[in-house]
């Protein structure tokens, strides 16, 4: 048998993880949980399940690791472009 401190596993553990700290990390619990999908913590205790936990952050990183899109779609960026004609121009 898992000694049972191997299948829990603390907040500071998961904030490495995460590569917050621990104080950081307390703070986001409830919206991780709510938003991201984060197991809840273990009834009467400080601990999450382990098992449960390395299962949500490998799915938790897929989400969260995908590259930003740095570059406007043509209609804002060309909106963007006449207002600042339009504006910044009138200044001139």
């Amino acid at each position: 048998m898992i000694p049972l401190h191997q299948q829990t596993i603390d907040a500071a553990e998961i904030a490495a993880a995460l590569g917050y700290t621990s104080s950081y990390f307390l703070r986001l619990v409830s919206s991780l949980t709510d938003r991201h999908g984060m197991p809840q913590r273990l009834p009467g205790r400080k601990r999450w399940s382990r098992p449960a936990i390395e299962q949500w952050l490998k799915s938790y990183g897929a989400t969260t690791t995908t590259p930003a899109q740095t570059t406007l779609p043509p209609t804002i960026a060309a909106q963007r472009q006449a207002l600042h004609e339009a504006y910044a121009g009138a200044r001139a």
